[in-house]
Parts: C-alpha cells; structure tokens; sequence
C-alpha cells in the first residue's frame, strides 16, 4: 500500500497538473487562484517542494524555473486512494464501500447505468460446462 497518499490541498495540486500538463509554480498558483483558492504563491512552491519529496510530483528545470508535472497518471492515483481507503475504512469490502457511497450521494440514471456496465464487466465469464473435449490420455 503506498505511504505517500495525497491530502486534499496535495490533490488539487495535482488536478492542475493532469488537466494542464506540465507547470511552473505560478501557473500552478494562477490555476487554483482562478478557482477561488486563496493561496499565496510561496504556499504553492512549498507544497510542490513536499510533493517532490513524497514523490508526488516530478520537476525539471526550464531557466530558472522549475516545471512540475504529476509524478503518476491521475488513475493510478485515484486507484491508490480508493485502495487505501478500501482497506481502512472498510476491512476491504467493496460491497460496505459502494454502499457507503450511495448513502452519501444518490446516483443518477446515467451513473446507475455505467454501474451496471462496469457490473457486466467484473463478473466472471459463465464458463460453459461439457464443451471441453477430452483428449483420451
């Protein structure tokens, strides 16, 4: 289970640098400003300089400054909260999770529709019985 799980703040971080690719400090800071953020920019550096050593983020250095991108895909990242979240809070039942999560939020026919596609697609294929030939050995 990874250790290096992201905080909220950590996340939005880096919702910035999937949607917009690589990014210096300020065009992290000028996105989560747009999104009513109130942070200063030397908050942003910090954070970046954190996530760097959580390896979260990875940076290369454009003149003098330095450019970060998402160390992982974001479903990765996702993949590894839920995860974690799945063994933590839940004793590893996906059933208790998902049940949770339509407590919290009723989903919409659309969701309710792409649930039961992914359902579809994470059952096991119904093998049929008596079609193997047997080989006389």
């Amino acid at each position: 289970m990874p250790e290096n799980l992201p905080t909220d703040r950590e996340l939005q971080i880096l919702a910035v640098l999937w949607e917009c690719g690589e990014s210096t400090v300020r065009e992290v800071y000028e996105q989560l400003r747009g999104q009513g953020e109130a942070l200063a920019q030397n908050t942003v550096q910090a954070f970046l300089r954190l996530m760097t050593e959580k390896q979260l983020v990875k940076y290369r250095q454009r003149g003098r400054a330095f450019v970060y991108r998402a160390a992982k895909p974001q479903k990765r990242t996702r993949s590894e909260l839920v995860s974690s979240l799945v063994q933590r809070a839940f004793d590893g039942a996906v059933d208790a999770l998902v049940q949770s999560a339509f407590d919290a939020k009723t989903p919409s026919e659309e969701e309710l529709q792409r649930l039961e596609e992914l359902l579809r697609q994470h059952r096991p294929a119904k093998r049929k019985t008596g079609t193997r030939k047997q080989d006389g050995r």
